[in-house]
């Protein structure tokens, strides 16, 4: 790129060589890539769902869980919002709801039916599918004729408790986490915060709830 960095798709990590230190903590002196290496001063994870599986090549422990999650993208609407970016179903009742209109005219639907993230969404099939816009439409009645365009499913990266897992572990003293939901939301303020950590070696303040250290 432009900066200097240089992107390796379709490229599997296959572990880390790692180094004790004088002080006892370890350092990861090299990304493992095949047979290849790839040295380096510092390794940031932010792998998704997969991030806890990375950490472990490392002998780095996350407790993360990961959800069924799903996004129902209609075909073109005509223009249904203003001035709403989201719209939520209220939390206090069931089944809980999400959904946004896109430039195009399509509108993005989400549907959990519980109180939190923990158990996934539904979508799983055409019929959940099917009855997750049935319930959009009774916030807004032009969904009812929407029609359904594609379904993304994933998996939903959640640490144990919740909240964003973001620095340096303690074991491995160059090893950077950032993992969490909502990415989505979330990414822009902490992709800024650990930039100030990698590049400065500075402490945000703001993030020392969020360390992996808080887990004991």
């Amino acid at each position: 790129t432009q900066a200097g960095a240089e992107i390796c798709t379709q490229t599997a990590v296959t572990g880390f060589e790692c180094a004790q230190t004088a002080a006892g903590p370890q350092t990861v002196r090299a990304v493992q890539i095949g047979d290849s290496r790839i040295p380096c001063d510092a390794v940031v994870l932010a792998g998704g769902a997969d991030t806890a599986q990375l950490a472990g090549l490392a002998g780095v422990e996350l407790p993360q869980d990961h959800t069924f999650g799903a996004t129902i993208i209609t075909k073109p609407l005509p223009r249904l919002f203003q001035n709403i970016a989201v719209l939520h179903s209220p939390r206090d009742k069931q089944p809980h709801v999400n959904f946004r209109q896109f430039a195009d005219g399509s509108v993005m639907v989400q549907g959990s039916g519980r109180d939190n993230y923990s158990q996934g969404d539904r979508g799983g099939d055409d019929a959940q599918v099917a009855q997750i816009v049935a319930d959009s439409a009774e916030y807004v009645p032009a969904l009812a004729s929407a029609q359904v365009d594609h379904v993304r499913r994933g998996r939903r990266p959640i640490p144990k408790d919740g909240h964003p897992v973001i620095g340096f572990a303690d074991d491995v003293t160059n090893l950077y986490l950032a993992t969490t939901h909502s990415g989505v939301t979330l990414a822009p303020i902490i992709g800024e915060l650990a930039a100030i950590e990698l590049v400065d070696g500075t402490a945000v303040e703001l993030l020392a709830p969020f360390r992996l250290g808080r887990f004991g």
